[in-house]
């Protein structure tokens, strides 16, 4: 057997996924921290010394189910259990990481695929804001004028904050009346090829040949500016700079487009994610509709 054979045949299941995490993009490697700080704590809950890739079974990942089902979550000061989200979330994480094993073939099957462990999660509340919303903010100071056109930047275009920071000059194509977003997303490493429209290019700086186009500082503090900037346009939502992300695509399918189209602008890779932007849309017509029942 070769030394690398070997290698991979005793390596640990912490090492493996380190390993893994030099095949993503920084940001979905990053999300994987949050695992690797669980699996700790739950070998030293349990006792168990971190296996190897090989010996992991049906039963190491039904008792690390049952650790997240108790867990606590590190997030906040005071203890409070881990959300059916997040217990999904990193049970879905740890058979991504065994199911990139077995394709590589350094274990038969995944012993996460047998798990008989439920949760009844629910979907995130998409905190988005309407065009009204979006005028109030266009009209008010804000104390960055980077963060702001950066965030309405987003709001009509869709991308994320890391998109958005690390957007280059070089990334848009400007030889054409539309201008167009030809980009590799740094959270799941797709391509997006993105038109821009006018009023989306309206917010972005003088134009250069090259270079960063918003100079931002650290997510942090631009989320603190942007709460103090909603709240002094007497916008009372919990505004982030992911709000702008939820607003494009809920103006999108507002103003007629279809889900796929969205989808597609978004860079989703599936579609069931942008059908829960479709499903608030739903629930605002059934909301305008209730307005009729005050008529009588």
């Amino acid at each position: 057997m070769s030394y690398l054979k070997l290698y991979y045949k005793r390596i640990r299941l912490t090492r493996w996924i380190e390993e893994m995490k030099g095949t993503l993009s920084q940001g979905t490697a990053d999300s994987f921290n949050g695992l690797k700080k669980h699996l700790t704590q739950y070998e030293e809950v349990w006792g168990i010394k971190d296996p190897y890739l090989s010996h992991i079974g049906h039963s190491f990942c039904q008792k690390f189910a049952l650790y997240l089902s108790k867990a606590d979550n590190a997030r906040t000061r005071s203890p409070r259990p881990l959300s059916p989200n997040t217990q999904k979330k990193l049970l879905t994480q740890l058979e991504t990481v065994l199911n990139k094993a077995v394709r590589n073939g350094l274990i038969p099957s995944n012993p996460c695929s047998e798990l008989d462990f439920t949760l009844k999660t629910t979907s995130p509340k998409r905190i988005y804001l309407t065009y009204e919303e979006i005028q109030k903010l266009l009209l008010t100071r804000c104390r960055n004028e980077t963060v702001k056109n950066a965030f309405l930047f987003s709001c009509f275009c869709g991308l994320r904050w890391s998109d958005v920071k690390s957007l280059q000059w070089e990334d848009i194509q400007t030889d054409a009346p539309l201008w167009i977003i030809s980009k590799q997303m740094v959270e799941t490493g797709e391509w997006v090829f993105l038109p821009l429209s006018e009023s989306a290019q309206s917010f972005l700086p003088p134009k250069k040949n090259c270079g960063i186009v918003f100079s931002l500082p650290t997510p942090a503090w631009a989320n603190a500016v942007i709460r103090e900037w909603a709240i002094q346009a007497g916008i009372q939502k919990k505004v982030t700079f992911h709000t702008a992300r939820h607003s494009f695509a809920t103006l999108l399918l507002t103003m007629g487009a279809d889900i796929y189209t969205t989808s597609k602008l978004l860079g989703h890779t599936q579609l069931s994610t942008t059908q829960i932007y479709a499903q608030i849309i739903d629930e605002k017509k059934v909301h305008a509709v209730r307005l009729l029942d005050k008529l009588l």
